[in-house]
């Protein structure tokens, strides 16, 4: 990822900072979730292809969570920061230079 943001003018890589915290939901809220398309890979989705990840995935959780009431995870995000470079502008004699 480095050396993709290299080759982007203007912009320098400041700091990368991984974080995670827990969360606890139960299997319908979850599943409200995903109807409501709470994240936005869900839109992505067609109606159908949807209701069948839906299906798979209620089923997933009742085969891997013994309390459906309580299903705990822990989410891992990553925070990217850049600073954008200053254009420096100079006028000389009607000519402009960046």
């Amino acid at each position: 990822m480095e050396k993709w943001i290299e080759k982007v003018e203007l912009l320098t890589l400041e700091a990368i900072h991984f974080f995670k915290f827990k969360s606890v939901l139960s299997l319908e809220e979850l599943l409200s979730r995903a109807e409501n398309k709470h994240y936005s890979t869900f839109s992505l989705y067609s109606e159908a292809e949807l209701d069948k990840a839906l299906k798979s995935f209620k089923q997933n959780i009742k085969n891997n969570f013994a309390d459906t009431e309580r299903v705990q995870w822990t989410d891992e995000n990553v925070m990217i920061f850049f600073i954008k470079e200053q254009s420096i502008l100079y006028m000389v004699q009607n000519r402009c230079f960046i």
